[in-house]
């Protein structure tokens, strides 16, 4: 059977896991925060308003599917 790390070792892999965690969900919410951001931009080119949806998501979903 492989040997326990010691507390201070099995402490920082413990601590290093979930920093890389953390690391990814703020990855995760930035991709999400830019792709929608870029989707708006798109859709109202240069509007004040968007016709969401309407041409833009669709095909985005058939491409990107």
């Amino acid at each position: 059977m492989p040997a326990v790390p010691d507390l201070a070792r099995f402490r920082k892999l413990v601590d290093d896991i979930s920093r890389l965690y953390a690391d990814a969900r703020r990855v995760q919410v930035r991709f999400g925060w830019e792709v929608g951001r870029r989707i708006v931009e798109e859709e109202q080119n240069g509007s004040l308003r968007a016709a969401y949806g309407s041409v833009l998501i669709p095909r985005l979903s058939r491409v990107l599917t």
